[in-house]
């Protein structure tokens, strides 16, 4: 089975999303990594949008926790990947 990544998820929910979910994908999307450290009212806060509405966008994006969980589940799991290519690369 193919993962795929919280950003291709986002990019491919934005035709089905409501005008508040739109403005938190377009906000995560372009400060992907300072996203890691919000939680729901930080999020919505620098999105301009209430915290419902971020709640709302995570579970439409079918995670059924907070955003944050799995953007660093994503993050750290790309990171390792990372790692250890670049590790096989250097041996």
């Amino acid at each position: 089975m193919v993962e795929v990544s919280c950003k291709e998820k986002i990019m491919g929910s934005m035709h089905l999303l409501t005008n508040s979910e739109s403005k938190i994908a377009k906000y995560v999307l372009d400060n992907f990594n300072e996203t890691l450290n919000y939680n729901v009212s930080e999020l919505a806060d620098k999105a301009g949008v209430s915290d419902a509405s971020v709640v709302r966008f995570c579970k439409s994006l079918g995670y059924k926790g907070i955003l944050k969980s799995a953007l660093r589940r994503i993050f750290c799991r790309g990171t390792a990947i990372l790692i250890r290519a670049w590790n096989r690369m250097t041996m």
